[in-house]
């Protein structure tokens, strides 16, 4: 059992975060300091024939390197935990939802009145999909980089504020004309709503939305007061 100034804590650190840590070595090897200890790995080697796994005994330079390692790794980890997704109270609620109500900020800073929609939810599951006329204020707005804010089941419902971008990805206009297919029957039936046609002539545009942050339960509409904070450690 080697003593623990001799033990290998390398395995120990990578283990968890594995399928990263090709990516973040690619970037490390930028840094001399880590070619450098590689070289003096190698030469040590050379000299005492001995294999990798035998050399338990590193230089100071090698456990700087390993401690800076682990903290590029844990900060890639955090990164990849910190994206924006639907909460699970927005979820069991968008599952019995037919609308939501959105409102979107005037460029004088206030809110807009919230109007109901159809949506369904993006294939990531960390999205809500909705499609409006090109010529919209809504459309408007968001084109010029507005926040919205987000309804679920009817204008007092469970809410949140989000980012909201309009796409042409094919794959995102064809999940919003099937699922509003599938969940709406005056677009089925009467042709009520988002079609291909409009789509291709930019007559009408599809828009993801992803949630910043939820707001408190009760959290009501208010056209032309100013809208809540994007911030997640905002209160209101």
């Amino acid at each position: 059992m080697p003593s623990s100034r001799h033990f290998n804590w390398y395995p120990l650190i990578i283990a968890p975060v594995a399928p990263r840590v090709w990516q973040v070595e690619l970037a490390l090897a930028e840094f001399p300091i880590f070619n450098s200890v590689d070289s003096l790995r190698d030469e040590r080697e050379h000299q005492s024939g001995r294999t990798i796994a035998d050399m338990t005994a590193k230089p100071a330079t090698g456990i700087v390197a390993i401690g800076l390692l682990a903290v590029i790794v844990a900060a890639v980890v955090v990164s990849s935990s910190a994206r924006a997704s639907i909460s699970s109270r927005d979820q069991q609620a968008l599952a019995k939802a037919d609308l939501v109500y959105i409102a979107t900020v005037r460029k004088n800073g206030t809110q807009s009145k919230a109007a109901p929609v159809w949506f369904t939810t993006g294939a990531d599951s960390n999205s809500i999909l909705i499609q409006t006329e090109k010529t919209t204020w809504k459309a408007k707005r968001i084109s010029r980089g507005s926040p919205v804010l987000v309804w679920i089941g009817k204008a007092d419902g469970p809410a949140f504020i989000g980012k909201a971008e309009i796409s042409s990805d094919p794959t995102l206009r064809d999940k919003i004309l099937k699922d509003f297919r599938e969940k709406y029957w005056r677009n089925r039936v009467m042709g009520t709503g988002p079609s291909r046609a409009a789509f291709d002539r930019g007559e009408r545009i599809a828009i993801k939305i992803t949630p910043v942050r939820d707001l408190q339960d009760g959290f009501a509409s208010d056209p032309g007061a100013a809208p809540p904070s994007m911030e997640p450690s905002a209160s209101k």
